[in-house]
């Protein structure tokens, strides 16, 4: 089994907790603006050959950015750190038009909110999806954004083999279906009450690995979760892949899908 190379909370993953951008504008006059659109994709899995997901879109400008890459999370990395548990609120910029996504023979409308300048797929809809699909995302134009489309690889279901808890010294084996594909990883949370005291899960071990289908959670970071009572432990593992488009030198499309799933210990 692989051991993860270390336990640093100073090394923070740049997908924790989210995978929309923040959109806001520069208050200050000597940055220039670029366009960016970041559409999200979030599923979850029902057994091993299909997932149901969701999907949500912003356009905005910004100055520089820095987005989540999955093909870049080819090292395995791990951090202990607060569940954050505080309600936010994507908000976007632009309308670019009548937004669809297209997955599997169907194609489906993102309503944009006007409250929010944001896109969301209806909370009737959703896309169900087998391993091996695509979505792709077209954006007819509008606001200055130029009219363009993006495609995805979707996020394959994520299944994990049978999990044991460990002694205490001794670390945590997981496994799950691998794709060995260096355009997707895993995010592997474990999370917890600490102290043992704590009424709800507050705290996690967070790891962003490889999609290879084995790790192993450092003995030294398993500390707190034996500690914690079993109602309140709970795996959860996060399979993402993303991908870019510049359709110009002045905007970025960005699309990131994912897929989880949860176990909860008996």
């Amino acid at each position: 089994m692989r051991p993860s190379s270390r336990i640093t909370p100073s090394r923070a993953v740049a997908l924790v907790g989210a995978f929309l951008l923040s959109a806001c504008g520069s208050l200050t006059e000597a940055v220039a603006l670029s366009q960016y659109g970041s559409i999200s994709i979030s599923g979850r899995s029902q057994g091993t050959a299909q997932a149901r997901a969701t999907a949500t879109a912003i356009f905005f400008e910004s100055g520089n950015l820095s987005v989540p890459n999955s093909a870049r999370q080819q090292s395995d990395q791990c951090l202990i750190a607060a569940i954050d548990t505080a309600t936010s609120v994507v908000r976007g910029q632009k309308n670019v038009g009548n937004v669809t996504v297209t997955s599997a023979g169907a194609t489906l409308p993102l309503a944009f909110a006007d409250a929010f300048a944001r896109y969301e797929l209806a909370t009737t809809s959703s896309l169900t999806y087998r391993p091996g699909d695509n979505a792709v995302v077209t954006i007819p134009g509008g606001s200055g954004f130029p009219s363009t489309s993006i495609a995805v690889r979707l996020a394959e279901p994520i299944v994990p083999g049978a999990i044991t808890v460990p002694a205490a010294g001794q670390p945590m084996t997981v496994t799950w279906n691998a794709t060995n594909d260096t355009t997707s990883a895993v995010i592997v949370a474990l999370r917890y009450a600490f102290p043992a005291t704590s009424t709800y899960p507050n705290e996690q071990v967070y790891c962003a690995v490889r999609d290879d289908g084995t790790f192993e959670v450092p003995a030294a970071a398993m500390t707190a979760f034996l500690g914690s009572p079993n109602a309140l432990r709970s795996l959860r593992l996060t399979r993402w892949r993303t991908n870019f488009l510049q359709p110009n030198l002045a905007t970025t499309l960005h699309v990131a899908t994912s897929v989880d799933t949860v176990v909860v210990f008996p």
